[in-house]
C-alpha cells in the first residue's frame, strides 16, 4: 500500500511539473473553469489528459485547440491539491462539507491572435492571479466563491467568481453535473482587456473605448463523467459564457469578436 501511495504522489508531482512547462509554451486563451469538474466530487487521486477548444482570446469569435491536464492528489481528512487547465488550488479544510484554501491561476499574454485588428493592439502581458476559494458541498449541490488578484503585472486587476453546481447520477458509473457562474472584474482588469486607448485606435482602427469595473460575464456549464473501466473514466465539458456590460460593449468584442463564448473539451482520467 505504501508503494502505491508513493507512486501515485510521484505521478502527480511529475504531472504538475509537466503542466508548468506546458502552460509556459501554450497560449491558453482563457481560464478553464475547474468548479464544474470539481463538483463531480472525485473521491480518488487522479491524473488525466485531454483537449479543449476555447476562444483565441477573451471575446474572440475565433477558436483554437489546447491541451488540458487534470491532476488531483487527495490528502488526509478530505483535503486535496487539484489542478485543471491553468488553475492550481489546495483545499486545507478537513471537512466533507466545506472546502477552502489558496488558488493560483495563470492567464497568458494576449499576442499573435487571429483577428488582425486585435493583434495590432498593444500586447497584454501574462498574468499570475493569486487568491483563495471557498465552497460548501451538499450531497447533490455545490456553492462556490473564489477571488484572485494579479501579482505579475499583466492586468493588475481583481476577479471575484460566484458559482453553484448540481450533481445528478444518471447510472452507477455516469454522473451529470450542471454548473452556473458569474464573474465580477475590477477596473484594472476591464481596462487591460477591453479598453481601446488612442494608440490602440490608431494601430487597429477600432474606436476608442473606456471599460469600467462590473459584472463581466455569466456562464453555464455541464460536465458528464463516465467510468468505462476500472480506475479509468472520461469527462466531457461544455460551457457557454456571455460577456456583459462594458466587456460586451467593447470594440474588442462588439466589433472584432463576439460576446458569446464557448468551451468544449474532454479528458481521460486515471484514478488511484
Amino acid at each position: 500500500m505504501k508503494k502505491k501511495c508513493v507512486s501515485g504522489s510521484a505521478m502527480v508531482a511529475v504531472l504538475f511539473a509537466a503542466t508548468l512547462l506546458l502552460v509556459g509554451k501554450t497560449a491558453l486563451a482563457q481560464d478553464i473553469d475547474i468548479s464544474t469538474a470539481e463538483s463531480i466530487k472525485i473521491k480518488e487521486s487522479v491524473v488525466g489528459l485531454g483537449l479543449a477548444f476555447v476562444p483565441d482570446y477573451e471575446g474572440s469569435e475565433d477558436y483554437k485547440a489546447i491541451p488540458v491536464i487534470n491532476a488531483r492528489l487527495n490528502l488526509n481528512n478530505n483535503m486535496y491539491i487539484g489542478f485543471l487547465g491553468n488553475t492550481l488550488r489546495a483545499n486545507l479544510v478537513p471537512s466533507q462539507e466545506w472546502n477552502a484554501g489558496p488558488l493560483l491561476r495563470y492567464r497568458p499574454e494576449r499576442s499573435d491572435v487571429q483577428n488582425d485588428q486585435v493583434d495590432a493592439m498593444e500586447k497584454v502581458d501574462a498574468a499570475i492571479e493569486a487568491g483563495g476559494f471557498l465552497s460548501y458541498n451538499l450531497p447533490d449541490w455545490t456553492f462556490s466563491l473564489a477571488a484572485a488578484q494579479d501579482i505579475a503585472g499583466g492586468h493588475d486587476g481583481f476577479l471575484l467568481d460566484l458559482g453553484a453546481g448540481y450533481r445528478y447520477k444518471l447510472q452507477a458509473d455516469t454522473t451529470l453535473t450542471v454548473n452556473g457562474q458569474m464573474t465580477f472584474a475590477s477596473s484594472d482588469y476591464m481596462e487591460t482587456y477591453f479598453s481601446v486607448d488612442q494608440g490602440d485606435h490608431i494601430r487597429s482602427g477600432l474606436r476608442t473605448y473606456d471599460a469600467d469595473a462590473g459584472l463581466k460575464d455569466i456562464s453555464i456549464g455541464i460536465a458528464l463523467k463516465h467510468g468505462f473501466a476500472r480506475n479509468w473514466s472520461v469527462v466531457g465539458l461544455l460551457r457557454y459564457s456571455r460577456l456583459l456590460g462594458d466587456a460586451a460593449d467593447s470594440p474588442v468584442v462588439d466589433d472584432a469578436g463576439s460576446e458569446n463564448q464557448m468551451l468544449i473539451g474532454a479528458f481521460v482520467n486515471y484514478s488511484f
